[in-house]
């Protein structure tokens, strides 16, 4: 009995791993191709071809693209798509985010920003952030095997997010 429930989960953990990314791909389904949405897919083969290139900017952040498996944005600016509905709850609403650590809440009025990310030692395996209100809905998906200081350097080297500045402080339990 032990031996077929461990069959079962190494054959389920591909599945429960690619949750979030279905859900996103769900999404980028929904809106991609509209008036006012940019969708951006980044597959690991591009990491891999990235990480072969002469690339300064990354060269200089010292950053493995191999780092990274996929990177999945959605930002719709389009207020008639997100009228009538809670874009962070129709993104939340198939997210499974028990296993992941909800790093920030922002609430203001009808604005709700959030971030997670899932976690295995000091490496962070996911990160999501979904941003919500009447006129704009983005969702970040990251997936890979990276540190706070690789999410740092990476985006200093492509101009910097002063967002993202100080994460290599935060320290993961």
């Amino acid at each position: 009995m032990k031996k077929a429930a461990i069959i079962i989960a190494v054959f389920l953990f591909p599945v429960m791993l690619s949750a979030q990314s279905a859900t996103i791909d769900k999404l980028i389904a929904k809106y991609g191709g509209q008036e006012g949405v940019t969708v951006v897919n980044i597959s690991p083969q591009l990491f891999q071809i990235m990480s072969e290139m002469d690339i300064e900017e990354i060269d200089d952040a010292g950053f493995d693209m191999k780092k990274l498996s996929a990177i999945k944005i959605l930002s719709i600016e389009n207020e008639e798509l997100l009228q009538g509905n809670s874009f962070y709850e129709e993104v939340t609403a198939d997210l499974n985010t028990d296993d992941f650590a909800e790093l920030m809440t922002v609430k203001d009025g009808q604005d709700d920003v959030r971030m997670w990310m899932k976690t295995e030692g000091s490496q962070i395996l996911e990160f999501l952030l979904v941003v919500s209100s009447p006129d704009e809905g983005v969702v970040v998906y990251i997936n890979g095997d990276f540190s706070m200081n690789d999410i740092e350097g990476l985006a200093q080297s492509f101009g910097g997010l002063d967002q993202l500045d100080g994460l290599n402080q935060l320290e993961i339990h």
